[in-house]
């Protein structure tokens, strides 16, 4: 089959039952010993991910959990040990207390762990570390230990975003000019797409703008390594701000409140809309053989 999967799963789709043969599918993959983790990732990127299975897909597609399981629980008892003395450590140089926000021990973890704590830090400033960790928080039925080390390699992913930036960038001009030229056009001629703080919302996967329950299926793609999703959650939300951004006299700090008002993390049904369309549009164009 031109995508890659059987007549049985083109059948399910066409029912309406698609999920119950990736379901099947994805069950066996995560009782391989071995993982294969080549297959856990393209089911990541071909697929919708079951919410009871995510946890555990995560913790193996992201080296959390090891290929081979018989060493699970001496990898975990190491990563909890390091999750421990992180969290001591922090608690004895008084930077976290029992009504810090997990979030917020996330990134100071991570700070101290990489040697980049210090007293001039504001944890309470939204960081991308500390914003990527509240989605893994709120999205992912798991323990904190494997929580922090599932945020770490979505930090991973988002250093790898920030680099690629003026890239992602020129692909968001392309696909906003193909899909809203008009908006396009609109916008380029008054200079404001290059104003835009793309360089805050495509590594934080717009964790700051969207309901993190919705948008932990973005961060299915993310995680399979599709990190140009980032440019389809923009052209969508672009789409549908569409007469907003029309405004003649409209400058770039109106469009920001415009992106970033939208669908406020509270209104977890405009989030799943742009995210259900974000994920068809890029489909559209970057699942093509």
């Amino acid at each position: 089959m031109d995508d890659g999967r059987n007549f049985r799963s083109i059948y399910y789709e066409k029912v309406g039952c698609r999920s119950v043969e990736e379901k099947k599918s994805l069950e066996i993959l995560l009782k391989e010993n071995p993982v294969f983790k080549a297959k856990l990732l393209q089911f990541l990127k071909l697929f919708s991910v079951p919410s009871v299975h995510r946890g555990l897909l995560y913790n193996l597609a992201l080296d959390v959990y090891p290929i081979y399981m018989e060493s699970k629980e001496f990898v975990m008892q190491q990563k909890k040990d390091t999750y421990e003395d992180l969290t001591r450590a922090l608690e004895v140089m008084r930077y976290i207390d029992d009504r810090t926000p997990k979030c917020r021990v996330f990134y100071a973890m991570y700070l101290l762990e990489t040697k980049k704590l210090n007293s001039s830090v504001n944890l309470y400033r939204d960081s991308v570390f500390s914003l990527l960790a509240e989605v893994i928080l709120e999205g992912l039925e798991v323990d904190p230990v494997e929580s922090y080390f599932i945020t770490k390699s979505f930090y991973r992913f988002s250093e790898d975003i920030s680099n690629e930036v003026p890239k992602l960038k020129q692909q968001t001009c392309f696909y906003l000019e193909k899909e809203e030229e008009e908006i396009y056009r609109h916008l380029s001629s008054r200079n404001i797409i290059d104003k835009l703080p793309f360089d805050f919302w495509y590594p934080s996967i717009f964790s700051s703008i969207l309901d993190r329950l919705a948008l932990i299926r973005i961060f299915d793609k993310v995680a399979s390594g599709s990190i140009s999703i980032v440019v389809f959650v923009f052209v969508v939300i672009c789409s549908y701000t569409r007469f907003q951004l029309k405004n003649p006299k409209i400058d770039t700090e109106e469009v920001i409140k415009i992106i970033e008002s939208y669908a406020v993390e509270d209104d977890s049904q405009k989030s799943e809309v742009i995210i259900n369309k974000s994920i068809d549009l890029w489909q559209k164009y970057c699942m093509k053989k």
